[in-house]
């Protein structure tokens, strides 16, 4: 199977998704990303493909909350000693860490930035492996702007 292209923003979007009213798939072929909805119309068509083909998509599973609460946290170890750093390792373990932690990450604008890079530096590599377990032969295409780790079968244009 030839090498597809994947938007990396979509299929990082996939593997962070817990929601109850959507599924991604992956299209083996095309790279093309696609949400299934209930109860839509567009959804029921998509959904019709991928019964008709199974072996074409791929279900995308989202990775573990844990595994995102882990991020958070290696990214909070890395700071250097300081309030920011007393402030999110307090934010990652409030009742709600995701949303206390992006408030607190949000207070600090250089940090904030550091923080996306990290975040997606991470879920790259994260995106990259999850592909490694499909055996899918992909390019992850990052849009202009965002971190790139610079792994092999990765683009950082547009």
């Amino acid at each position: 199977m030839s090498t597809v292209t994947i938007h990396a923003d979509e299929l990082i979007m996939a593997l962070e998704n817990h929601s109850y009213e959507m599924q991604f798939y992956l299209d083996r072929q095309t790279g093309e990303v696609l949400p299934v909805f209930e109860g839509n119309d567009q959804s029921d068509e998509d959904r019709e493909r991928i019964e008709a083909d199974p072996d074409r998509f791929v279900f995308i599973d989202a990775i573990p909350s844990s595994v995102a609460w882990e991020v958070m946290e290696t990214f909070v170890e890395s700071l250097q000693p300081g309030q920011p750093r007393r402030r999110l390792e307090h934010a990652i373990r409030a009742r709600h860490p995701f949303r206390t932690f992006k408030d607190e990450v949000s207070a600090y604008p250089n940090l904030l930035g550091a923080w996306y890079r990290f975040h997606d530096q991470e879920w790259l590599k994260m995106a990259r492996e999850w592909l490694g377990e499909w055996q899918i032969d992909a390019t992850l295409q990052v849009p202009p702007g965002r971190a790139s780790s610079g792994g092999p079968g990765e683009d950082g244009g547009g």
